[in-house]
């Protein structure tokens, strides 16, 4: 085959994966928005917003992490994990965790007040939660911040089995739901010590997608 046509095709490949990333994106922003309007708080919806998330754009492990505003703490509110994906322990050392401002994956999106990713988290985060999800198959993670008035009041962390290369789009996405969900439920920020909501990266594009 000549080069034209493997470009040709390559190209037409490449189309075809933007594309359904795209349909995978609307469909995510789509269930999350049908949550939003049928639970009456955060507590109520967290886990099927993170099933949504976690089932259209194809991670296995979803955690939702609240303020907590007397420990000046993230704990975990929710999980959720794909039916093809063992406990053996990991939903346990989770809800027993807690992050400080700074401190592992959930800490850092808390503390910038953006999404980060972590291409080998069993390699970045070296903690018992680390062990615990290398016990399961899980490799790759992603966090983005829950935005409302004034700050930070919470973090979505979203973990796959499979080694994922960072993803700017996808980031993206998870912070625009991010926003969704801390405009729905006005959570209280904390006073001090977490990132001011701002505008965000690449925020309207996102929103748009």
């Amino acid at each position: 085959m000549r080069s034209g046509g493997t470009a040709r095709i390559l190209g037409f490949l490449r189309d075809l994966s933007a594309e359904r990333r795209a349909e995978q994106a609307r469909l995510a922003r789509s269930l999350v928005d049908q949550v939003l309007e049928q639970e009456p708080d955060l507590e109520a919806a967290a886990e099927r917003i993170l099933e949504a998330i976690g089932a259209s754009l194809q991670w296995k492990v979803g955690v939702l992490w609240s303020y907590d505003a007397k420990a000046r703490v993230l704990r975990c509110l929710r999980q959720w994990r794909a039916p093809d994906i063992a406990s053996d322990g990991f939903g346990e050392v989770v809800a027993a965790a807690t992050f400080a401002a700074g401190a592992g994956l959930p800490g850092k999106a808390w503390s910038s007040g953006e999404p980060v990713w972590a291409p080998d988290f069993i390699a970045e985060e070296d903690s018992s939660r680390a062990l615990a999800a290398a016990r399961v198959g899980l490799r790759s993670a992603a966090a983005a911040p829950i935005l409302s008035d004034g700050g930070v009041s919470g973090v979505l962390e979203f973990f796959s089995t499979d080694p994922r290369a960072e993803d700017a789009d996808l980031l993206m996405q998870l912070y625009a739901i991010g926003r969704r969900i801390g405009r729905r439920y006005r959570l209280q920020p904390p006073a001090t010590g977490a990132a001011a909501e701002g505008p965000g990266p690449s925020e309207a594009s996102a929103e748009d997608r």
